[in-house]
């Protein structure tokens, strides 16, 4: 069954997430340096860590609900006009997201829990990762914008029922 707009769930724990990442990389910063103090309730950006951690674990939960959502409900198909090839490099985008945005917390929690470096130091790099899908995303709904295609329309819901 196709439809003409993603369904209102998914849309927004679409925009849910994208404004929690937005808020992590706010508190992300301050995060490094209250690891290396071992987490110490007086060491600056200590709160900001919890904080960032109690976020993380919500954008875990909305991405296992977005997922769940995605598998029971129909979506619309991607725009005819798409070339192939931008296609199957959209779905690995979109892939790529919910892997990192399920596996991120997964990791941040442990570092948190364990105060293994190494984990961190994964998060860390993961999160530079996801910042660049992010700006390949972004990128991708302006070209969707610039060739009027609809799909804008489809995941603002503009104009849905």
């Amino acid at each position: 069954m196709k439809t003409e707009y993603y369904p209102a769930d998914i849309r927004l724990l679409h925009w849910i997430v994208v404004f929690l990442v937005l808020f992590q990389y706010l508190t992300g910063p301050l995060i490094r340096e209250a690891f290396d103090a071992g987490l110490d309730a007086g060491t600056q950006g200590t709160g900001t860590a919890f904080i960032h951690g109690a976020i993380g674990l919500s954008i875990l939960v909305a991405m296992i609900l977005r997922l769940r959502a995605r598998r029971a409900q129909a979506l619309p198909p991607p725009p005819q006009s798409e070339p192939p090839m931008i296609r199957e490099v959209s779905r690995t985008v979109h892939r790529a997201f919910y892997v990192f945005l399920i596996a991120m917390p997964v990791a941040g929690l442990l570092a948190m829990l364990t105060g293994w470096g190494w984990i961190g130091f994964l998060h860390g790099l993961a999160a530079k990762l996801l910042w660049l899908m992010v700006l390949a995303h972004v990128a991708g709904a302006v070209l969707h914008l610039i060739h009027r295609d609809g799909v804008m329309t489809r995941m603002t819901g503009h104009g849905a029922e």
